[in-house]
């Protein structure tokens, strides 16, 4: 069994904490729990979030999503409309000054494709005091987690159904008050259901009786995702103009020179640490350098972190500490063998 140099033990052990630093999980507390519920706009969504835009028969609105609030029941909602579910909805619950509610999908096809999906579980409440701001837009359920394909949007601001919420109903975006105005719009005419004294739709009927009656009732048009401008566009190609990132860059060739003239010293545990180096290096390279350009990245096949865990990935000092780190125990051990290989190296640069 080999044993190693005292400098390559500490090489090993300074490089170590130098690559965990680069990765290492944040354990912070979610700083969305229990916070007021914001208004729309104030908060912004994780890069590459589409909104759904939604034409009606009062006009059109948009959802500004918001995933990071309620993952499970944003992820069911742009399923529905990627699958055309909520095209020609009716708004068949409109309690005015209260909310309004859909999700009774027309197709009768899909209707039964996500009738026959299983009910989303309850997710953990984000906000109180207010729980809920007017314009956000909810999954709707009738107890325990119950939320199917039905959902409401709220025109007040507050702790309705006490606080906190009923635990089915977390919101998952919000409509600013521009597509509100279409929103309240919705004729009020037939109210709530009416075990609570309106006279909304019996859904069972079907639609077809729906014109004979409720002739004024609402519908939604046809319902879209909108993805962010700069998903659309092809990856910026990376930069070499010398800027914050450039000065790593440039080592790239250094590196891998660096690593075949190491490599020859035969330690196991020295290639190691080089390789490691490399492979780090030539991560950062490849790292998108903004936020778009990571949305990008996703989009073509990069790599998502875990739902719940945020990564923190290498910086350019990390990137340089490990470089030197790995040049200065190269010199430790050449020095001692003779400085052949140095006095090689330093053609090179």
């Amino acid at each position: 069994m080999s044993t190693f140099s005292p400098a390559v033990m500490l090489s090993l052990t300074v490089l170590a904490g130098i690559l965990l630093g680069g990765a290492q999980a944040d354990t912070s507390p979610d700083p969305i729990a229990h916070r007021p519920a914001p208004e729309a706009g104030q908060e912004q969504a994780p890069p590459g979030t589409p909104n759904v835009h939604c034409e009606s028969t009062k006009g059109s609105f948009t959802i500004e999503m918001h995933p990071e609030w309620s993952p499970l029941g944003a992820e069911r909602f742009t399923q529905i409309v990627a699958d055309g579910g909520y095209d020609g909805t009716v708004i068949y619950r409109v309690v005015k000054d209260q909310a309004v509610q859909f999700g009774y999908l027309k197709d009768e096809a899909l209707r039964k494709k996500w009738q026959q999906k299983k009910d989303l579980q309850d997710e953990p409440q984000v906000f109180r005091d207010p729980n809920f701001h007017r314009g956000m837009i909810s999954f709707a359920g009738g107890g325990k987690n119950t939320r199917g394909t039905d959902v409401f949007i709220t025109f007040m601001t507050g702790n309705a159904n006490g606080n906190p919420r009923a635990p089915w109903e977390t919101p998952f975006g919000i409509i600013d008050e521009e597509g509100m105005k279409a929103i309240t719009s919705f004729t009020s005419e037939y109210g709530d259901f009416e075990s609570f004294g309106g006279h909304a739709p019996q859904l069972g009927h079907g639609y077809a009786s729906l014109k004979k009656t409720h002739p004024n009732i609402d519908y939604l048009g046809k319902c879209t995702l909108v993805y962010p401008e700069t998903t659309r566009h092809p990856r910026a190609p990376p930069r070499h103009d010398g800027g914050a990132r450039g000065a790593p860059r440039a080592l790239s060739d250094t590196a891998r020179e660096m690593a075949k003239e190491m490599q020859h010293l035969n330690d196991p545990s020295l290639n190691e640490i080089v390789s490691h180096a490399v492979q780090l290096k030539a991560h950062h390279d490849n790292e998108p350098d903004s936020p778009d350009q990571r949305t990008r990245h996703v989009e073509q096949g990069g790599l998502v972190e875990p739902s719940g865990t945020r990564w923190n990935t290498a910086n350019p000092k990390q990137v340089m500490l490990g470089l030197i780190c790995c040049f200065c125990v190269f010199a430790i051990i050449d020095v001692a063998r003779g400085g052949r290989r140095l006095r090689r190296l330093s053609r090179l640069l």
